[in-house]
């Protein structure tokens, strides 16, 4: 991070690549927030450039670069980070998230990591070996769409407990964290309707705005 004297706070530059479920999960959060961002795509332009990598050494995306409140020049390109960081410095009303170390916000913590590092790795996988792979391999296919249904099960099981989000009976970074993988369910093989409680949990966030308009920026099919 470096001092930047010339420019303003709050003007937040955004890359992705059209199609990122990690880039829409960014999206959300900064339409849900109603933030003001520059949004560069990175798929229209290449990426591996001396520029690009000045902001993301390994070439990655998303990306947000924004000016710290001491004035700093914050670049970011992890997803999990990038998010907590908007929560931290742009959700002081807790519009998406909870007080600090309530226990809403730990089981938030706790649902966001889940969709990241579970629902995410298991759900790609298996769009890539139905979709993808250069030959079909039935092994795979199963094994990452039964990983898929197990974990969309446990979505399910906790909104039947819950009886509309997954933390604190409000929308959150813990919905968000799950939104682009439900969305794109059949493109892993996978049809949602034999989740009861996840379709009406789908139906109810694809009627926000913040939502719909955040898919639409990462380039992410969706019908609400």
């Amino acid at each position: 991070m470096s001092v930047v004297a010339a420019e303003s706070r709050g003007f937040i530059d955004f890359y992705t690549k059209s199609g990122s479920t990690n880039g829409a999960k960014i999206a959300i959060i900064l339409n849900e927030l109603s933030l003001t961002y520059r949004l560069h795509k990175v798929d229209k332009a290449p990426k591996d450039t001396e520029a690009y990598r000045a902001i993301s050494p390994n070439s990655h995306f998303p990306v947000v670069v924004d000016i710290h409140p001491d004035g700093f020049k914050v670049s970011l390109d992890q997803t999990g980070a990038i998010a907590q960081y908007l929560i931290n410095e742009y959700d002081q009303d807790h519009t998406i998230s909870f007080p600090k170390r309530s226990p809403e916000e730990i089981e938030a913590t706790n649902w966001f990591f889940f969709g990241a590092s579970r629902v995410a790795p298991s759900h790609d996988e298996a769009v890539h070996y139905k979709k993808e792979a250069p030959e079909t391999i039935p092994y795979s296919i199963d094994r990452f769409q039964n990983k898929t249904l197990g974990l969309f099960f446990a979505l399910e099981q906790r909104l039947e407990k819950t009886g509309d989000y997954l933390v604190g009976h409000k929308f959150s970074i813990a919905d968000i964290a799950q939104i682009p993988f439900v969305v794109a369910a059949e493109e892993a093989g996978i049809n949602i309707e034999r989740f009861p409680y996840l379709t009406s949990w789908y139906e109810k966030v694809l009627s926000r705005q913040g939502v719909k308009k955040g898919l639409s920026v990462a380039g992410i099919e969706f019908s609400a």
